[in-house]
């Protein structure tokens, strides 16, 4: 009698491991973008790109437009805003008194044309026009000013020279105003005298 067949079970099939993409396959970045993308927003990208560009142009033409220009000061304002500062550092004298005479030369070149900034003080005294475009009442104090500025740059640094260092600021900047004050005046006067010729014209 034969012997019974045993039964045997088939063989597991072993799937295959899934494939994976190696380190040589690279993808294109278009791949990753939808079929069509530039075809339907590009155009809109570039319009906004565009009106960005232009709003910013606008922008800053209104900023530019927008800004006054600074009015330039006048050689009074200058040599005032100057003096107020130098004596804000607290100079001592034979700095404030050089400082300062260059100050009030570089104002009388700037108002009188008077070439007195180019020149020493014995110079400046010798010259026979000197502050002749300055009205007589003002060129004995100018010049008075100008003399005691050269003789305090020899002086001896002292604590108490910061007085004077102040009384020789505002002597300056006292000289200053009174220049531009006959100067103010004088044009006062001399607008009136052309205006009046000319209302006379006009009445006939």
């Amino acid at each position: 009698m034969p012997a019974p067949a045993t039964f045997q079970t088939p063989p597991t099939a072993i799937p295959e491991p899934p494939a994976f993409p190696t380190l040589m396959e690279t993808q294109s970045p278009d791949a990753y973008l939808q079929a069509g993308f530039w075809d339907t927003w590009g155009i809109w990208i570039m319009l906004a790109a565009i009106l960005l560009a232009v709003a910013i142009a606008v922008i800053v033409l209104i900023r530019r437009k927008g800004r006054t220009p600074a009015v330039p000061l006048t050689p009074a304002e200058t040599a005032i805003r100057d003096i107020t500062a130098l004596r804000e550092t607290h100079p001592t004298l034979r700095q404030a008194a050089v400082e300062f005479s260059l100050l009030l030369r570089k104002y009388l070149v700037g108002e009188t044309k008077d070439p007195a900034l180019y020149e020493t003080q014995q110079e400046f005294n010798r010259r026979a026009d000197a502050l002749t475009a300055l009205p007589s009442e003002l060129q004995t104090p100018t010049r008075d000013l100008l003399d005691r500025m050269a003789a305090l740059k020899y002086e001896p640094d002292t604590p108490e020279n910061d007085s004077l260092v102040n009384e020789l600021a505002d002597d300056t900047v006292q000289l200053i105003n009174d220049i531009e004050d006959d100067a103010r005046r004088t044009k006062e006067e001399t607008d009136l005298v052309v205006k009046k010729p000319a209302a006379r014209s006009n009445q006939r």
